[in-house]
């Protein structure tokens, strides 16, 4: 999805459809983006990344559907000193 005055991208999302033998696995990823305010400037910068995947794992003697969750939010932007100069 992206931003109709500017045409920044807010969110970016892939869901993966995969062929057998592996069409048991299932996998999606989606970041968003948005402004943040670094200093004085507006940035966009990444918000948020989840990642869901459900895969079949070897558990107890079978092998069962496992479902693993990565949900990051992206906070406490900030500008670091930069050093400019001419190198010998």
């Amino acid at each position: 999805m992206g931003h109709p005055a500017n045409g920044a991208v807010r969110r970016v999302t892939v869901l993966a459809e995969l062929n057998p033998p592996d069409q048991a696995v299932k996998a999606a990823i989606s970041v968003e983006y948005g402004p943040v305010a670094i200093g004085e400037v507006s940035c966009i910068c990444l918000l948020k990344g989840v990642a869901l995947t459900t895969a079949p794992m070897l558990g107890a003697g079978a092998i069962e559907p496992q479902t693993l969750l990565n949900d990051v939010t992206f906070t406490e932007y900030r500008a670091l000193p930069a050093k400019t100069g001419a190198v010998p």
